[in-house]
């Protein structure tokens, strides 16, 4: 059972539950829901809801069918409250409260689910796919009630991506017909603006036939708070570029022979990683193709979808790193984050954050996660429960959380160390500085200045790292003192030193600056390492770039002077903000925004201490002007006007400064 709100342009809202699993949408009579305007063709659209996971399909009609202000050429999954526009009506989708058993009843029979049962997306051509047991339903929040829009669908202003203010959540299915549906009056209530997905849910494509709202009580019982308002600051930064997920046909056909092939002996007997011998290959290639010809037998795959293709997916998910490995080929992919199973996001150099085609099931992603590790030498241990590893060839850093640890089933983030030829042109081109700015922080790295980089959370500092990284002379020598955790390429020039946030591992950056290195970079900074550093300015070395993990400058700058009062017993904390204030000549700061991009959101040099914090005067700085339409946030960068102080410093040794660079 699931309900469908409708709005017609002009007119008022009303609210029809359908006890359904699939509702034909279209002007004429036959069509489960009935909309009687010229402009919605005989039979318009089909909407379907299984696993879950709502899908919507446009039918070939005239004027077309759209989501969230976009034409929509294929199946599309949605998520409650995304808006599907048919002609001059408005529909949004829901599962009312208690609704789980009917849809037990109406899509087959009850499979009692758990976490990491399989959670299948089935084409709107393949509905008897109902028997394989479907996972939980990701949690959905709303936003606050506001009236709906009836904006034309290229200007629709609540459309907004996830980073967005108010982001559309919510989504149909594509369905065949089924018997008239129970049409409940609604109760007056105010419009809601589209819902968003928090952080801690699944927004990945919600696939067709879903019993997880409705099989177990326990289930149930879950399921609906989900549905509970929340905080609405808990979602505001997770940004993705578009708000429904596309999953191509042969996709969807290949969850369902996982599904069923993962039951085998032969995949079962490889579940925990270990490689995969050309015998037991060779048995689940004789299975796939087993399972696909028996689909297409019995009509449960369309006729149309290339069953080699399929085969090729299901293959490199059983045996392979499935959706894993192409990410990992992708040199623009810079963090890989699988919030679950059926919920993956990128970040890449070239763009916001966006959502990727999710695994079949948890199951799936465990076996992958598993065979990542054992490939790189380090398999996971029975009962191991949190995972660090370097995995990939030594370039990607595996961070790994699997029951009971974590409540949703494996979670996972892969960093990737940037690429080696990473250039500060590269970050221009990339919008994360100005050419200006980037062409004053080279020079500022010829020149041997001082620099201290502060990194928010979630901002992509090892890219800042390998770009800085690039701008030394490729004639002199750079050490890079950094922790083992930080993945890392080093350039021909440069030597690698492993220092720990401890007494006995900071001193490992006292034995860094006295190599004779023309720069130093120590890519984290805390405690024991910043008051190391500290010394090795206070001895005599320059060209020295220290990184800070904290949410802005001054955040970085407040904490880094007790915390290395704390340590020097006896030294007055205003003295510490004078060294520290003393030790560096420019400040970076490093900010993720909304959309999930790096900026340099300012550029600054240290004005001595005001009171009880270090002063800073700005040299450059990003404005945010405006959030677009797909959730990319836009800005400019601008120099302040004030010329540094190091400035003539780079002058007197010899590195020629452009004084039009700092202009307004």
């Amino acid at each position: 059972m699931f309900a469908i709100i409708i709005t017609e342009k002009g007119g008022n809202e009303r609210r029809e539950v359908f006890d359904r699993t699939e509702v034909s949408v279209g002007r004429v009579q036959g069509n489960e829901l009935m909309l009687p305007k010229g402009n919605v063709s005989k039979h318009h659209a089909r909407l379907l809801y299984r696993d879950g996971r709502f899908i919507v399909t446009d039918l070939k009609s005239t004027n077309g069918t759209y989501v969230n202000g976009r034409k929509i050429t294929q199946a599309t999954i949605v998520r409650e409250g995304d808006k599907i526009y048919v002609g001059d009506f408005i529909l949004r989708l829901e599962v009312p409260q208690g609704a789980g058993g009917a849809v037990v009843a109406a899509g087959g029979p009850s499979v009692t689910p758990s976490e990491d049962s399989p959670e299948r997306i089935s084409s709107s051509r393949s509905p008897s796919m109902r028997d394989v047991p479907p996972p939980s339903r990701p949690p959905v929040r709303r936003g606050a009630e506001g009236p709906v829009s009836h904006y034309p669908l290229e200007n629709d202003p609540d459309e907004q991506s996830w980073s967005g203010d108010a982001s559309p959540l919510d989504g149909p299915a594509p369905v065949p017909a089924h018997p008239a549906p129970l049409r409940v009056p609604a109760p007056p209530r105010v419009p809601s603006p589209p819902a968003r997905v928090s952080p801690q849910a699944s927004p990945s494509p919600h696939r067709p036939g879903s019993q997880a709202d409705v099989t177990s009580p326990t289930q149930a019982a879950s399921a609906q708070p989900n549905r509970a308002p929340l905080p609405r600051s808990s979602a505001r930064d997770v940004g993705f570029s578009s708000d429904s997920i596309q999953v191509p046909a042969q996709r969807i056909a290949a969850f369902t022979v996982i599904e069923r092939v993962e039951q085998t002996p032969e995949i079962k007997a490889i579940s925990d990683g270990k490689e995969v011998s050309q015998a037991t290959a060779d048995r689940v290639e004789r299975v796939l193709r087993e399972t696909v010809s028996a689909l297409r037998a019995s009509g449960e795959m369309a006729p149309q979808i290339d069953p080699e293709s399929v085969i090729q997916e299901a293959r490199e998910e059983l045996l392979g790193l499935g959706p894993l490995g192409p990410l990992l080929a992708d040199e623009e992919v810079i963090e890989i984050h699988v919030h679950r199973y059926a919920w993956v996001s990128v970040i890449r150099t070239t763009g916001p954050r966006r959502a990727e085609i999710p695994f079949a099931s948890g199951s799936s992603l465990d076996r992958i996660l598993r065979r990542l590790c054992a490939s790189a030498g380090s398999p996971i241990a029975s009962g191991e429960a949190m995972v660090e590893r370097q995995v990939h060839a030594g370039s990607t850093k595996l961070i790994a959380a699997f029951p009971p640890v974590s409540g949703t089933g494996p979670v996972a983030t892969l960093l990737k160390c940037p690429p080696v030829t990473l250039s500060l042109e590269d970050l221009v081109r990339a919008g994360t500085l100005s050419r200006a700015m980037a062409s004053f922080i080279g020079q500022a790295i010829t020149g041997h200045v001082n620099i201290l980089v502060t990194v928010a959370p979630g901002a992509d500092g090892r890219s800042i790292i390998a770009s800085l990284l690039s701008a030394v002379r490729p004639d002199e020598h750079v050490v890079v003192a950094h922790d083992a955790g930080c993945p890392l390429t080093l350039p021909r020039n440069g030597t690698s030193i492993l220092t720990q946030p401890t007494r006995e591992g900071a001193s490992a950056v006292r034995i860094a600056a006295r190599l004779g290195s023309d720069s130093l970079f120590v890519t984290h900074c805390e405690g024991f390492v910043t008051s190391e550093v500290l010394d090795a300015v206070a001895s005599g070395c320059d060209g020295v770039v220290a990184f800070m993990q904290a949410p802005s400058l001054r955040h970085a700058v407040a904490r880094a002077a007790p915390e290395i009062a704390a340590l020097r017993p006896g030294l007055p904390i205003e003295s510490v903000r004078e060294w520290l204030s003393a030790s560096f000549d420019l400040a970076i700061e490093v900010v993720r925004l909304r959309d999930g991009r790096s900026r340099v959101a300012r550029i600054a040099e240290p004005a001595g201490v005001e009171g009880n914090i270090i002063a800073m005067r700005d040299i450059f700085t990003f404005s945010v002007e405006r959030t677009a339409s797909g959730g990319t946030v836009e800005g400019s960068f601008h120099p302040t006007g004030v010329v540094p102080k190091v400035a003539d410093n780079l002058q007197a040794r010899g590195v020629p400064i452009d004084p039009n660079l700092f202009r307004r």
